[in-house]
C-alpha cells in the first residue's frame, strides 16, 4: 500500500549553501571593517587627541590672558591688487547711496584700511595712494564713517596665481603685529564686494564685535539657485566675510598656510575640518566656522527678485564674475 501525503526534503546541496553564504557575509562584514579601519585609522589617535587638547586649552587661556576678547575696535580692510585698480573707485562711489545717519554713526568705531598687492609708498609704481587721498578729500562725508583710514603694502609683485595672491595677502593680515592689538574682528571686503543697505557698517559690528557668539570666520556661500549642490560644495564659503585675529585662529591658519597654499584659504579650511584624519579636532573648530546669509554671493549679476526687499539679513552682494 503506498502511504502519500508530506514527506520531509533533505537536499545534499542547501544546508552547504546556506553555510557559505553566511560565511561569505560574514568575510565581507570583516573586510568592510578592516577597510574602514585602515583608511580612518590613526595609531597615533589617542595621543594626538590629549596632545590637541592642550594646546586647545592653552590657546583659549593665552586668548584671555591677552585681553584679547577686551578688543573693542573693528577694521573694514580692502584688498586692492594691481587688477582691482580699474575697479576700486566704482566699488567706492557705490557706497554714497548707503551712507549710515549720524545716530548710527555715533555708536560704532571702525577703521578703514586699504591693502595693496605693491607698494603704496614706490614713486615708481601705481599712484593709486594719491587718487584715493585725493577721492577722500572730494568725499568727506565716506571718511567721516570711519575713525582712521590707513595704507597697507603686502608687496607681492609677482603672484603665480589669483589664488595663491588672495591666500598670502589674507595671511599676511593674520600675521601682522600692529592688527593683531589693535582690532578683534576685520572684514575682508574685496572691490567686488557692494552695500546694499545704509546700516552696513552697524550690521558688521552687531554680527561681530556686539555679538555674544565667538568665532574666527563668519562668511557665506553662494546663492544660485540654478545648480543642485554637488557633495559638501553647498558648504564651502568665499573670502569676503568677518574674520577673527585670535590667536588660536592664526594658529589654526599658520597650519593651512604651510601645508595648502594653492587651494582657496575658505576652501583649504574646510578640507581641513572635513578631513577624516582630523576628526578628533572637527568637534572644537567647526564651531569656530559661521556660515551667514550676510552676503549674497552668486555667478550672476541679474536677478528675478529685489534682494533688498525679499531678504533682509542680506546686507551686501558679491558677483563671482
Amino acid at each position: 500500500m503506498r502511504v502519500t501525503g508530506f514527506q520531509p526534503h533533505l537536499s545534499t546541496t542547501s544546508w552547504p549553501r546556506k553555510t557559505y553564504r553566511i560565511m561569505c557575509g560574514v568575510a565581507f562584514f570583516i573586510g568592510f571593517i578592516l577597510a574602514l579601519r585602515v583608511v580612518f585609522y590613526d595609531p597615533k589617535f589617542p595621543e594626538n587627541q590629549k596632545d590637541f587638547t592642550q594646546k586647545w586649552q592653552q590657546c583659549r587661556k593665552k586668548e584671555k590672558d591677552s585681553k584679547f576678547l577686551e578688543l573693542k575696535k573693528f577694521a573694514v580692510i580692502i584688498p586692492v591688487t594691481f587688477k582691482d585698480e580699474k575697479i576700486l573707485f566704482d566699488f567706492l562711489n557705490l557706497w554714497k547711496n548707503f551712507l549710515p545717519d549720524s545716530e548710527m554713526q555715533s555708536k560704532i568705531i571702525t577703521d578703514l584700511i586699504f591693502y595693496y598687492q605693491g607698494n603704496f609708498e614706490d614713486n615708481r609704481g601705481s599712484p593709486v595712494k594719491l587718487q584715493i587721498e585725493n577721492w577722500m578729500k572730494s568725499n568727506s562725508e565716506i571718511k567721516e564713517m570711519f575713525d582712521t583710514i590707513y595704507y597697507l603694502n603686502a608687496k607681492f609683485e609677482n603672484p603665480k596665481s589669483d589664488t595663491i595672491l588672495n591666500n598670502r595677502m589674507f595671511y599676511n593680515l593674520l600675521t601682522d603685529a600692529d592688527l593683531k592689538i589693535r582690532y578683534r574682528y576685520f572684514f575682508f571686503m574685496n572691490p567686488k564686494v557692494h552695500p546694499i543697505r545704509k546700516d552696513w557698517l552697524l550690521k558688521l559690528h552687531d554680527s561681530s564685535i556686539f555679538s555674544s557668539e565667538s568665532f574666527w570666520q563668519k562668511a557665506s556661500n553662494l546663492k544660485d539657485f540654478s545648480q543642485k549642490p554637488k557633495d559638501t560644495s553647498f558648504l564651502k564659503t568665499y573670502s569676503p566675510g568677518i574674520y577673527s585675529f585670535s590667536p588660536c585662529f592664526l594658529s589654526f591658519a599658520r597650519e593651512i598656510m604651510h601645508s595648502n597654499l594653492r587651494t582657496d584659504f575658505t576652501n583649504a579650511f574646510l578640507q581641513y575640518i572635513l578631513s577624516p584624519q582630523n576628526s578628533y579636532k572637527t568637534q572644537y573648530l567647526i564651531s569656530q566656522f559661521k556660515m551667514s546669509n550676510l552676503i549674497w554671493i552668486t555667478e550672476s549679476t541679474v536677478y528675478n527678485f529685489d534682494i533688498q526687499e525679499d531678504f533682509d539679513d542680506v546686507y551686501f552682494t558679491y558677483s563671482l564674475n
